[in-house]
């Protein structure tokens, strides 16, 4: 037999179930549209809907599209925010089991839009770039010689030959036309060119302006070549320019 404290539980469960199962059937109501609004009834991504006195908000997508899903039947008032405009409030009466479709439409005339005032944004020079890091990293490690901005504004070179003229470990030749060697390797042992970290050819690295360059990288061979730049080719010595019309257009740190 059941004691009376076990058929408690029992009706007391068999009770309460059935209402908790009916509240979450009924709240199957939806309420969803799109957002629109300009001169021209463009769509609005990113504006912000909420269901005032309750903690539901939601975003507009892409498209200018929102949902509020899994809701009881009820009166629901829903405020919309966008930028440049005026906030809207609406009211929407909703059904059990009832799916309301929305277009929340912002004015279209100047009149009542909400023009900002021009915002201008100032910020220290990111040094966390690409750029930056691999220089930094290679000449901390100091296998190769580095020439920055300011040595060379410093040299006042014409060519890019005259700028590497005068750097310790290089030899230049400019009998007919400049070639640029290491002094440790024979004549004719020309190095590889990285321009913007791309594989260039050495007339295209020896034609580049002075002016033009923000930072250079020198290795003689093998024996200071990062692995990053190692190849075959390289063991006549890798020539690494960064200029300043890069991708990343990054002035190189001081070595």
């Amino acid at each position: 037999m059941l004691s009376n404290r076990r058929c408690w539980e029992l009706l007391t469960a068999f009770l309460i179930f059935p209402t908790v199962s009916a509240a979450a059937q009924a709240a199957k109501s939806t309420i969803k549209g799109i957002v629109v609004g300009g001169q021209n009834g463009q769509t609005i991504p990113g504006a912000v809907l909420e269901l005032t006195g309750s903690d539901r908000k939601v975003l507009s997508d892409s498209i200018g599209r929102f949902a509020f899903e899994k809701l009881l039947p009820g009166t629901y008032h829903i405020r919309a925010i966008a930028i440049g405009f005026d906030p809207i409030n609406t009211a929407v009466e909703l059904g059990e089991r009832e799916t309301i479709e929305l277009e929340v439409q912002f004015g279209s005339s100047l009149q009542d839009r909400v023009i900002l005032p021009e915002l201008r944004v100032r910020a220290p020079r990111d040094t966390s770039m690409e750029y930056s890091a691999d220089w930094l990293r290679r000449s901390q490690g100091g296998n190769g010689r580095y020439l920055n901005r300011k040595m060379i504004e410093q040299m006042n070179a014409f060519t890019f030959a005259d700028l590497l003229r005068h750097t310790a470990g290089v030899r230049v030749d400019c009998r007919m036309t400049c070639s640029i060697q290491m002094a440790r390797n024979v004549r004719q042992c020309i190095p590889v060119y990285f321009i913007d970290g791309i594989p260039a050819d050495a007339v295209m690295g020896t034609m580049t302006p002075p002016n033009d360059i923000e930072g250079v990288e020198i290795y003689s061979g093998p024996s200071e070549t990062p692995p990053e730049l190692e190849s075959y080719e390289a063991r006549c010595g890798v020539i690494v320019i960064w200029t300043r019309r890069g991708k990343l257009n990054r002035a190189p740190p001081n070595p």
